[in-house]
C-alpha cells in the first residue's frame, strides 16, 4: 500500500490493475486461437463482457462513479488494441463497442461537474488512443466519446453552457457545437436534464437542435421541446409554440412517445393539443386527439372522479358541440354508469352553445340525450318533441306521436340514472327551445300546434288522422250499449229517425260511388289512397305511418321483420327508420302521379266502347309506379269488366291499361337475404362477423376507387387522343370549301382504329368511358354494336337507328300479322338511312331554334351546328367481313348528308382491317391508329397502386399472387378479373379468419386489440408466428404471454405496430433492389417488379442463385450506371416514413458523395505489366520456364490494388445488401402475419380456374361428392349399387382395357343393378337383362359417348374403345 492511499482507493487500484491483466489474458488467447477468426472473435466478445460486468458490478454508478470511470477507461483502451485481431465478419464486434462507448457517455453524463484532474487526463489520453486504432480500422463507434474528451469537462464547454445559461452564442458556433456532437449525444444530454428536474435547460438544447437544419428528421427533438414547454411554460406559452405544429405531426408525436414508454410527456403533450383545438374550435384531428388523450388520462390516473374532473375542465374550454360530444363518447366507454350525470351536464351545455342556425348539431343534441337516458319517458318525450320543433317533419311527428300516445311512467327517486335537480336543468334547457309551453296540454292541443308547423304536410296528415279516428269512432260506437228510451213514443220517433238517416247515408254513398265510377274522386280520398300501406306478412292495410308501429308485432326470435319488403333486423332501432323510409318514398311518388293526373285536360269524348259510362272530363289514371291495393281496384272498378284506367287526350285515341292486384302468397314469401348474411353464415366466429364484414367492405372501397381512378388515369391519354382526332373531323364536314384536299376528305368516313389487345373483357370499361366523354363533350349521338346482335345487314340497321333515335324500327318481311296487331298504336319507322337523315335534320334544326328537349339544348350548346353521328364497334374480328362491308358502303352514300364517324375495336392487329375489307370498302375510310396501354403495363401499375403498398392492410403472399398472375397470363389478360380474384381473396380472407378484424387501419386495429375476447386472444395464442414469438423471449415472458389476456393485447398493439414499420420498409427496400436489377442481363431477379415481390415473399431473397448471380453482375456496373441507379434509389428512400428509411438516405448520400470525388487511390506498378501481358514471354523459353512466367503473371493479377471506384463500389453493394437483408425477410418472419396475408391458393385457384375433366371425373367416380346423400357413400376404389347409372357403368369401365365387350359390360351392370333393387342373389332372375335395365344401360352408354370417355370403334362390332385413362 502506497503513503498516504487508504484501504479502499488501495482495492480499487488492485482491482483495475486485475482488470486490465485479464483483458491482456484475453487478447493473448485471441491471437492464438485456433479457431475461424469469427468464431474467436465471438468467443472473446463474450468473455470480455462477461469479465466487464464481474467487475463493474463492485461499484454503484449512483455511490461511487470515479471507479466505474476508470473500469471504462480500461475496458476501452484494452478492446482498441484487440481491434486488429477481430473479425469484420463477426456481428458483436462493432455491437460491443457501441453499447461500450454509450455506457460510458451515459457514466460521465451522470458524474458531478468537478472530475479529479488526474482522472480526466487519463480518461481524455485513453479515448484518444483508441479512437485513433479504432478509426484506422474503419470503425467510428467512439466519436461521441472523442468529442466529450476534447473538453475538460463533461458540461464545459463554452458553447454548452452559454445555451443552457440561455446566453445565445453566435449561430455559427451554436452549429459547430451542434455538429462535432451528433444527434445522440445530444438526446442523451436533453433526457439527463429531464431527469434531473432541469427542464428549462432541455427545452433550450432541444429548441436549438430542432432549429438546426441538419438534423431535420434525426431524433425527436421537436417533441422534446414540446414536452420540456408543457412542464415548464403557462398555458399561454405553450399555446403560441404549438400553434404552428399540425395534429397529425402532433398525433405522430404522441405515439412515439406512447411508444417509448413515456406516457406522462404523451399525456401532457396531447392535453396541450387537445386544448388547443378546443380553444380554436377546430373539429381537425379532435376525436383521435380525445380518443388518446383518455386512453393515456385511464392509464395515469386509478379513479373515474379524477377522470371526469378533467373531462370537466376540458368542457369549459370547448367552443364546439362536437368537441362535447367526442367527449361524452370517451366517458361511456371509459367509465360508463358512474360518469352518466356529467354526461347530461355537457349536454346541457352543448344546447345552450348550438346556435339557431346549426339544427343538425342541435338534433344531434337531442338524440345523444335519448340515448343516454332511454328509460327516463318525460325527458323522451322531451327530446322527441324538441327535435320535432328543429325539424317538422312527417317521421318526427309520429314520433312525437307514439310516445305522447304511451301511458305514463313515473320513476321513483331511488331509481332515477341521474339527481333529480340535474334532470330538472335538462328539462328546462330543452324547454328553452320550444316556441310554445304544452306542460298543462292535452295531446289534441299539442297536435295542433304541432300541425301547424307543418304547413301542407300537416292537412295530409291531419286528414288521415280524421279517417283513422272516423273508423275507430264507429267501432267504438258500436260497441257501446244503446239508449234507454222513456216510453214507446219515444222509442219509435227514434227508431223512425235512424232509420230515415240510414237510408240518405246509403243514398249519399250511392250517388258517391257514381261519381267515382264517373272519375271524381275527392282529395280526401285521394289522400287515403296516398297514404295506404299494404303489409304482405299478415296481409292487411294500414294508414299511414300506423304501419311503423304495426312492424313492431312481427317480431319473433329476436329478429324484426319489415312488413313492406320483409328484410329482417335485429333491433327496432333500426327497423323503424327503414319502414318510414319506405312510407315517406311510396307517399311522395303516388302525391305526384295524383298531382300529374290532375293537369289532364278534359277529354271532348270517350272512345271506349266498353266504358261508355264515362262522362266528358271524367279521368282516372294510376301511374305504372303507384302501389294499388285490393281497396283501390275494387272501388274504381265501376262498370269496367277488368278494372280497366283511361288516359285520354283531345287528338288521339284512348290507350287502355289493365290493372290487376296480385297478392303475395304467405307460402311463397321467402327473407331476402343480404350480402351481409351471406358472409356471416359459415363464419368460424360470429361475435364479430359484422366487424370483420364491414372491415371488408371499407378495405374493398377503397381499394376499388384506387383502382377506378387508376385505370381512368391510363386510358386519359389514348381517350383523349380520339377526342381530339373527332374533334378535328368535324370540321370536314363543313360545307363550302374549295379545297380539293378537304373535298377529298369529306367523302371519306373518319375511321379511329383502336387497339385495345386481347384483354377482350376490359373493353367494355374503355369502350364505356369513351362513350361518356363524346356525350358529354363533342356530339349526343353515339351507339355502340356488337357482333352477336349484328349477324345481318338489317339487325345492324336496325340496331343503330334504335340506338340513336330512340324509337322502335320496323324491318321489312320480319313482322307478323299478330304482332302487328298488338302494336297498332306503337310508333315505328321504316329501317333505312333515309330515315336517320330525316330524323337528323330535325333534331339539329329544332337544337338550333331552341325548341328540342332540355337535354338535346343543353348538349347543343356547346357543340358545333351540325353534331357527328358516333358508331362504335366494339369487337371488330368477330363481325361478318360482308356485313360489315355492306354497311360500310352504305354509309358512304349519306356522307354528305350524315356526318358519320366509325370507332374500331381491335383486340390483335390492325392488319385485321385488311383482312376484312377489301381495299374498294377501306378506301371509303379515312383511318387513324390509336395503341392503348398493354395489358401487362396495366397490371403492373395496379399491383404497384393496390399491392405494393402500405396504405392497404390486406396482402396476399406469394402463392395466392402467382395464382392470380397465371390466371391473367394464361388464360385472358383480363386485369378487370385479376381485381376480382382480388377481391375474391380479399372476402375469403375476412371470412375464414376470425383475426382479420385486426386487418385495418393502424389506429383502428390497435382499438380492436384491446378489444378482444378471450376466445380471440387464444385464437391469437395458436397463431404459429406467435407461437415462434413466446419461444424466443424469456421465462417469464412466456409465461405472462400465455396466461395474461391483458398482456398478450399489449404485446398485439406493440406487434401490430412493428408489422406496419415492417411493410413501410419492405416496399421501400423492394423498389430499390428492382431499380438495381431491372436492368441487368437476363434480368435474374425478374425483369416486373412483381417477379421479385414473388421470390421475396417465398423465402429469403439472398439465400437464391439468383440474387448471387445479380450481385456479381452489380459488381461489373459501370460508375455511370450505379450512380443512375443509386440516385434512383434515394429518390425512393426519400418517400420512406420511417427512420430506419431515413438513416439508409443518409448513408447512401455519403455513398453518392464518394463518387463524385475525382483521382485514384492506388498507382499500381505491375499494371504495366498487365497492359502487356507478352511482354515476359518475348524470350524463347522452355516449358517449365513458360509455366513459371505464367503462375507469377496470374499471382500478379490477384495481388492487384483495387481503385477507388471499385472500393466505393464494394461499399454501396454492401450497403445495399445490408438493407436488403435487414428488411426484405419473408412475412411469415413478422408475428401475426395471419392477420393481413391470405395464404389459401388451393381455394383460390379452385375458385377461379376451373377443372371440369377432373369434376366429372369425380361426380362418376364418386357421386357422394357433390349429391352428399349417405346411401352413395361408399369405401375409396368401389361403387355403391345405388348410385346413378351412368355412375355404375363409368366405374365399370375403368376396370377394362382398350376395347370394351359390351354385352360382357351389360351383364356387370345388371348384376350391380339386381343387387340395388335387393333380388336374392341365389335367385334365377338375379343379373337377368330385361328391357328396362338393357334401355338403362344404353342411355347411360351413350351419356358416356357424348363425355367423350368411349367411342365406337370398327375393329370388332360389339365393342367400343376406352378413350381416358388414369381416371380418379
Amino acid at each position: 500500500m502506497a503513503e498516504g492511499e487508504t484501504e479502499k482507493e488501495y482495492a480499487t487500484r488492485k482491482a483495475i490493475e486485475r482488470l486490465r491483466e485479464r483483458f491482456q489474458e484475453l487478447t493473448t488467447t485471441l491471437k492464438e486461437s485456433p479457431e475461424s477468426p469469427s468464431d474467436a472473435s465471438l468467443r472473446f466478445c463474450q468473455e470480455f463482457c462477461q469479465i466487464l460486468v464481474e467487475h463493474a458490478g463492485r461499484w454503484k454508478a449512483e455511490e461511487e462513479p470515479l471507479p466505474l470511470l476508470e473500469v471504462y477507461t480500461v475496458a476501452i483502451l484494452s478492446y482498441a488494441k484487440a481491434i486488429t485481431c477481430l473479425s469484420s465478419e463477426c456481428e458483436n464486434v462493432p455491437l460491443v463497442l457501441e453499447n461500450l462507448g454509450l455506457s460510458c457517455v451515459e457514466l460521465l453524463l451522470s458524474l458531478p461537474e468537478s472530475v479529479p484532474g488526474a482522472l480526466w487526463e487519463e480518461f481524455q489520453s485513453c479515448v484518444k488512443s483508441a479512437h485513433s486504432l479504432l478509426q484506422k480500422h474503419g470503425n467510428t463507434q467512439l466519436h461521441m466519446l472523442s468529442a466529450m474528451a476534447q473538453e475538460p469537462g463533461v458540461w464545459t464547454n463554452t458553447t454548452l453552457s452559454s445555451i443552457l445559461s440561455n446566453e445565445m452564442p453566435e449561430i455559427d458556433r451554436v452549429h459547430e457545437f451542434l455538429q462535432i456532437e451528433g444527434p445522440t449525444l445530444l438526446s442523451m444530454r436533453i433526457k439527463h436534464l429531464i431527469k434531473q428536474n432541469r427542464a428549462e435547460k432541455a427545452a433550450v438544447l432541444a429548441k436549438m437542435c430542432s432549429e438546426y437544419p441538419e438534423y431535420e428528421g434525426k431524433g425527436n427533438f421537436k417533441q422534446t421541446y414540446l414536452v420540456c414547454l408543457c412542464m415548464t411554460k403557462t398555458q399561454e406559452q405553450l399555446m403560441q409554440e404549438i400553434m404552428q405544429v399540425d395534429c397529425k405531426d402532433g398525433l405522430e408525436m404522441i405515439c412515439n412517445l406512447e411508444s417509448d414508454g413515456d406516457e406522462k410527456g404523451a399525456l401532457c403533450l396531447c392535453s396541450a393539443f387537445l386544448e388547443r383545438q378546443l380553444l380554436q374550435g377546430d373539429v381537425y384531428c379532435a376525436w383521435e386527439l380525445t380518443l388518446f388523450w383518455s386512453k393515456l388520462l385511464m392509464r395515469s390516473e386509478s379513479s373515474a372522479d379524477a377522470f371526469l374532473g378533467q373531462c370537466r375542465k376540458l368542457v369549459l374550454l370547448s367552443r364546439s358541440v362536437c368537441h362535447i360530444l367526442f367527449l361524452i363518447k370517451v366517458i361511456q366507454s371509459e367509465v360508463g354508469e358512474v360518469g352518466l350525470p356529467v354526461c347530461i351536464e355537457m349536454c346541457i351545455q352543448a344546447l345552450q352553445m348550438a346556435s339557431s342556425d346549426n339544427t343538425d348539431s342541435r338534433t344531434t343534441i337531442c338524440k345523444t340525450i335519448s340515448c343516454l337516458l332511454p328509460t327516463d319517458f318525460e325527458v323522451k318525450r322531451a327530446c322527441q318533441l324538441t327535435e320535432f320543433l328543429f325539424q317538422p317533419t312527417v317521421d318526427s311527428y309520429y314520433a312525437v306521436e307514439a310516445l305522447y300516445n304511451e301511458p305514463d311512467e313515473k320513476l321513483e327517486d331511488e331509481n332515477l340514472p341521474v339527481p333529480n335537480s340535474l334532470r330538472c336543468e335538462l328539462l328546462l334547457a330543452l324547454k328553452t327551445q320550444w316556441p310554445f309551453d304544452p306542460e298543462f296540454w292535452d295531446w289534441r292541443t299539442l297536435k295542433r300546434n304541432c300541425l301547424a308547423l307543418m304547413g301542407e304536410e300537416g292537412s295530409i296528415v291531419s286528414s288521415i288522422d280524421t279517417l283513422n279516428d272516423a273508423d275507430e269512432g264507429l267501432e267504438d260506437d258500436a260497441a257501446e250499449k244503446g239508449p234507454e228510451f222513456k216510453d214507446l213514443e219515444d222509442f219509435i220517433l227514434n227508431t223512425t229517425n235512424e232509420l230515415n238517416e240510414i237510408a240518405d247515408e246509403k243514398e249519399k254513398n250511392r250517388e258517391a260511388k257514381k261519381l267515382r265510377e264517373k272519375g271524381f274522386v275527392s282529395a280526401r280520398f285521394r289522400n287515403w289512397r296516398a297514404y295506404m300501406q299494404y303489409c304482405v306478412l299478415c296481409d292487411k292495410e294500414f294508414l299511414g305511418h300506423r304501419i311503423v308501429r304495426h312492424a313492431q308485432k312481427h317480431f319473433k326470435d329476436g329478429v324484426y321483420t319489415c312488413p313492406i319488403c320483409a328484410d329482417s333486423f335485429d333491433t327496432k332501432e333500426i327497423l323503424e327508420p327503414h319502414v318510414a323510409s319506405h312510407v315517406k318514398q311510396s307517399c311522395k311518388e303516388r302525391l305526384a302521379a295524383m298531382k300529374a293526373t290532375r293537369k289532364l285536360p278534359k277529354p271532348t269524348q270517350s272512345t271506349s266502347s266498353h266504358c261508355n259510362n264515362f262522362k266528358d272530363g271524367a279521368v282516372v289514371k294510376l301511374e305504372a309506379e303507384t302501389i294499388v291495393s285490393p281497396n283501390d281496384a275494387h272501388s274504381l272498378d265501376g262498370n269496367c269488366n277488368s278494372a280497366e284506367t283511361v288516359k285520354v287526350s283531345p287528338p288521339k285515341p284512348v290507350q287502355t291499361k289493365g290493372c290487376f292486384v296480385f297478392k303475395p302468397s304467405a307460402k311463397k314469401r321467402r327473407k331476402t337475404p343480404t350480402v351481409e348474411d351471406y358472409f356471416t353464415h359459415g363464419c368460424e366466429d360470429t361475435e364479430n362477423s359484422k366487424l370483420r364484414f364491414r372491415n371488408c367492405q371499407t378495405l374493398w372501397e377503397k381499394m376499388k376507387a384506387d383502382t377506378e381512378l387508376l385505370q381512368d388515369e391510363l386510358n386519359r391519354k389514348i381517350l383523349d387522343s380520339l377526342l381530339a382526332f373527332i374533334r378535328k373531323s368535324v370540321s370536314t364536314f363543313q360545307r363550302g370549301t374549295d379545297d380539293w384536299a378537304s373535298g377529298m376528305r369529306a367523302h371519306e368516313i373518319p375511321t379511329a382504329a383502336l387497339v385495345l389487345g386481347v384483354n377482350v373483357p376490359d373493353h367494355d370499361m374503355t369502350f364505356q368511358c369513351l362513350s361518356d366523354q363524346l356525350q358529354q363533350s363533342v356530339t349526343p349521338f353515339v351507339v355502340s354494336v356488337q357482333a352477336t346482335e349484328c349477324t345481318a345487314l338489317n339487325h345492324m340497321l336496325q340496331r343503330v337507328l334504335e340506338r340513336l333515335m330512340g324509337t322502335s324500327v320496323s324491318v321489312d318481311n320480319e313482322e307478323e300479322p299478330e304482332q302487328c296487331s298488338t302494336n297498332v298504336n306503337q310508333k315505328r319507322v321504316h329501317c333505312s338511312l333515309i330515315t336517320l337523315c330525316n330524323w337528323y335534320k330535325t333534331v339539329t334544326k329544332k337544337a338550333a331554334s331552341g325548341t328540342a328537349s332540355k337535354k338535346r339544348t343543353s348538349v347543343g350548346k356547346d357543340m358545333q351546328q351540325h353534331p357527328p353521328i358516333v358508331v362504335i364497334f366494339k369487337d371488330l374480328e368477330a363481325f361478318t367481313p360482308k356485313v360489315l362491308q355492306d354497311f360500310i358502303l352504305i354509309c358512304s352514300r349519306y356522307v354528305e348528308q350524315l356526318p358519320l364517324m366509325f370507332v374500331f375495336g381491335i383486340a390483335t392487329s390492325p392488319s385485321t382491317i385488311q383482312h376484312m375489307l377489301p381495299h374498294s370498302v377501306s378506301s371509303l375510310l379515312g383511318i387513324e391508329l390509336f395503341q392503348s396501354l398493354s395489358c401487362t403495363q396495366h397490371l403492373a401499375s395496379v399491383i404497384d397502386k393496390v399491392i405494393l403498398t402500405s396504405q392497404f392492410p390486406f396482402k396476399p403472399n406469394g402463392k395466392v399472387l402467382q395464382v392470380l398472375v397465371s390466371i391473367f397470363l394464361y388464360h385472358d389478360f383480363s386485369v378487370r378479373n385479376f381485381i376480382k380474384g382480388l377481391q375474391l381473396a380479399l372476402l375469403e380472407h375476412f371470412h375464414s379468419q376470425p383475426l382479420s378484424v385486426l386487418c385495418c387501419k393502424k389506429e383502428a386495429a390497435l382499438v380492436h386489440a384491446t378489444e378482444l375476447s378471450h376466445r380471440d386472444v387464444e385464437r391469437l395464442q395458436q397463431l404459429p408466428s406467435f407461437m415462434r414469438y413466446v419461444e424466443e423471449q424469456g421465462p417469464q415472458e412466456q409465461v405472462e404471454l400465455l396466461t395474461s389476456d391483458d398482456h398478450v393485447k399489449e404485446v398485439c398493439q406493440k406487434l401490430l405496430k412493428d408489422l406496419c414499420k415492417y411493410h413501410k420498409n419492405y416496399y421501400t427496400t423492394l423498389r430499390c433492389l428492382h431499380i438495381l436489377t431491372a436492368s441487368l442481363p437476363k434480368y435474374p431477379l425478374g425483369k416486373q417488379i412483381r417477379e421479385l415481390h414473388i421470390s421475396c415473399l417465398e423465402k429469403n431473397v439472398w439465400e437464391n442463385d439468383e440474387y448471387v448471380c445479380a450481385m456479381q453482375l452489380l459488381r461489373m456496373m459501370a460508375k455511370d450506371e450505379l450512380t443512375s441507379a443509386l440516385q434512383k434509389c434515394a429518390e425512393i428512400l426519400k418517400s420512406g416514413k420511417t427512420k430506419k428509411m431515413r438513416a439508409a438516405l443518409l448513408q447512401l448520400d455519403n455513398l453518392l458523395s464518394k463518387f463524385d470525388q475525382p483521382g485514384d487511390l492506388v498507382e499500381n506498378a505491375a499494371g504495366e505489366d498487365l497492359t502487356s501481358p507478352g511482354k515476359g514471354l518475348q524470350k524463347k523459353t522452355d516449358l517449365f520456364q513458360l509455366q513459371k512466367t505464367l503462375l507469377e503473371m496470374k499471382k500478379s493479377r490477384r495481388t492487384k490494388e483495387m481503385s477507388q471506384f471499385e472500393i466505393f463500389r464494394d461499399q454501396a453493394l454492401e450497403f445495399i445488401d445490408s438493407l436488403v437483408r435487414s428488411h426484405l425477410a419473408p412475412p411469415e418472419s413478422q408475428p401475426l402475419y395471419e392477420v393481413c396475408y391470405y395464404s389459401s391458393s388451393a381455394v383460390l385457384r379452385r375458385h377461379l380456374n376451373a377443372t371440369p375433366r377432373t369434376s366429372i371425373q369425380t361426380a362418376l367416380s364418386n357421386p357422394y361428392h357433390y349429391l352428399k346423400n349417405e346411401d352413395l357413400r361408399a369405401e375409396d376404389g368401389t361403387v355403391s349399387n345405388a348410385a346413378p347409372d351412368i355412375c355404375i357403368v363409368y366405374k365399370l369401365h375403368l376396370e377394362c382395357g382398350r376395347l370394351i365387350n359390351l354385352y360382357d359390360w351389360l351383364e356387370a351392370y345388371a348384376t350391380v343393378v339386381s343387387a340395388a333393387e335387393g333380388k336374392d342373389p341365389d335367385s334365377v332372375d338375379f343379373g337377368k337383362v330385361d328391357e328396362l335395365k338393357h334401355a338403362r344401360f344404353i342411355q347411360a352408354v351413350s351419356e358416356l359417348e357424348f363425355l367423350g370417355f368411349i367411342k365406337s370403334t370398327k375393329q370388332k362390332t360389339d365393342h367400343v374403345s376406352r378413350l381416358t385413362w388414369g381416371g380418379c
